[in-house]
């Protein structure tokens, strides 16, 4: 069915679009128009004046709603994920800050998820445990570890449903965890990190492609 939200201010790339109207169908966006007549069969939504904005895409979220994703469990999984959807996101990225060894079993969760219709699951985040100690921070004591290219392997080759790997670039053999990433279609990102501009450039060229944490400590 086609729906109408009209009579809100339209957040869109070029700006704030007022007396204008959003036309989805299925839940997804057809077109952002400056017409706000009503369409002859469409069901109408009162923006009643509010803010009418994209939905968030999740990337980069370890729990929430009382857990977290490193629980392992569906149970777990749905309440984060419900909790984030109710307040603005649209489509989630699960992020693990565990060792390899404990991302398997939240993997196949993770897939279980993704594979029912209209899941708003789109994958796994892994944050670590490839990182630089000196600026891991807290939340990894005990956990990060040298680059590891049979472990990564093998859990990559386990799953399908990874699809972003964070990791320190200036690690020895990071360059290529980030070429092997990038073969298999998984985004590799820069994370807690010293590096300096030319391994930051020696990193995008080999397949760092985002950055999170950017020099945190």
């Amino acid at each position: 069915m086609l729906t109408q939200i009209i009579n809100g201010r339209i957040f869109t790339p070029q700006g704030w679009l007022n007396e204008g109207s959003v036309l989805m169908r299925d839940g997804k966006i057809l077109e952002v128009t400056n017409c706000d007549l009503a369409l002859i069969g469409a069901r109408l939504i009162d923006a009643k004046g509010m803010y009418i904005v994209p939905g968030f895409v999740c990337m980069h979220a370890h729990g929430g709603g009382g857990h977290d994703f490193t629980e392992c469990t569906e149970e777990a999984f749905r309440s984060i994920i419900n909790a984030h959807l109710g307040h603005g996101a649209t489509s989630f990225y699960p992020t693990f800050l565990v060792s390899v060894r404990k991302a398997a079993p939240g993997s196949q969760v993770c897939e279980k998820l993704m594979a029912e219709p209209g899941s708003p699951v789109l994958g796994l985040h892994i944050e670590g445990p490839y990182l630089n100690k000196k600026m891991a921070g807290e939340q990894f004591a005990d956990q990060v570890k040298e680059i590891d290219g049979q472990e990564y392997r093998e859990l990559v080759e386990s799953t399908r449903c990874i699809r972003r790997w964070d990791a320190s670039p200036e690690l020895p053999g990071a360059l290529e965890f980030a070429g092997y990433l990038r073969e298999k279609g998984i985004l590799a990102a820069i994370s807690h990190t010293e590096a300096e501009y030319d391994d930051i450039c020696a990193a995008y060229k080999a397949g760092f492609t985002h950055a999170a944490h950017f020099y945190n400590a």
